[in-house]
C-alpha cells in the first residue's frame, strides 16, 4: 500500500476509531455511545444493553480508557484501561497491548488485552482491518473468560462508512459464542458519527438486535 495512503488511513483511524492499536493524539478525546435491543430470540422486545467507551490521549504514545456497560438483565461493568504500542512492527501494521482494572458483573477483574491493525485500501476507498483480544481473569475466582473481534471498516462515500465487526468469546466453562455485527455510520459533522447497524448470533447465541450509537471526537 502507497505510504501516503497507509498515512491517510492512520490519521482516521486515530480520529474516528472506536478501539484499536491506534494511540489518541495527546490532549484528544474520543467517545462512542451505543445501546442494543434484542428483537428476535430470547428476550425479544425487552433485553437491552447500553455502552459507553472512551479514550483519552494521554500523551502520544499512551492512552487512557474507560468501557462501561449495563444490560436489563443487570449484568454490568465497569473497566478503567491503559494501552501503549509496541515499539517495532511489521511494515504497514500497528501492535498496541493494554491493561484494564475493574468489576464485570459481581467480580472484580483484572483484562490484560492485546490489538493489532492496518489500513487497507479497496479501489480507492481507503479502511481499516483490526484484530483485538482481550482476557478478563476473576481476582475472586482465577476464572477467565476469552473475547476477540474482527472487524473490517471501509469509507463508503464522502460522509459515510460501512463497519463490520465479528464478535467471538470462550467464557472459563467453554461456553463459546460467535456473531456478526455489520453497521453504518453516517457523518454528521467533522468528528461526530451517527451508527445504526444490527448483530445477530451465529453460534452459541440465537438473538438479533438492533444497534443505535454515536461517535465522538474532540
Amino acid at each position: 500500500m502507497p505510504r501516503t495512503l497507509v498515512a491517510t488511513v492512520i490519521m482516521f483511524l486515530a480520529g474516528h476509531a472506536a478501539a484499536g492499536p491506534w494511540p489518541r493524539e495527546e490532549g484528544a478525546f474520543f467517545t462512542a455511545l451505543a445501546g442494543r435491543l434484542a428483537v428476535d430470540g430470547p428476550g425479544a422486545g425487552e433485553d437491552s444493553y447500553t455502552t459507553l467507551y472512551g479514550e483519552y490521549g494521554l500523551t502520544q504514545r499512551t492512552t487512557l480508557g474507560v468501557d462501561l456497560g449495563y444490560g436489563s438483565t443487570n449484568t454490568h461493568k465497569a473497566v478503567g484501561f491503559l494501552r501503549l504500542p509496541f515499539e517495532r512492527t511489521p511494515a504497514d501494521t500497528r501492535m498496541a497491548y493494554q491493561l484494564g482494572v475493574g468489576q464485570i458483573d459481581d467480580h472484580a477483574v483484572v483484562r490484560p488485552g492485546f490489538s493489532a491493525g492496518r489500513g487497507i485500501s479497496l479501489g480507492d476507498r481507503a479502511g481499516w482491518l483490526t484484530v483485538e483480544t482481550l482476557g478478563e481473569v476473576s481476582l475472586e475466582t482465577g476464572a477467565i473468560d476469552l473475547k476477540a473481534d474482527f472487524t473490517v471498516g471501509l469509507n463508503t462515500g464522502t460522509r459515510t462508512k460501512m463497519v463490520v465487526q465479528m464478535q467471538t468469546g470462550r467464557d472459563d466453562g467453554g461456553s463459546g459464542y460467535a456473531r456478526l455485527a455489520p453497521s453504518v455510520l453516517f457523518e454528521q459533522r467533522p468528528g461526530r458519527h451517527i451508527e445504526v447497524g444490527v448483530t445477530t448470533g451465529i453460534e452459541g447465541d440465537d438473538s438479533v438486535a438492533l444497534k443505535l450509537g454515536t461517535w465522538h471526537s474532540f
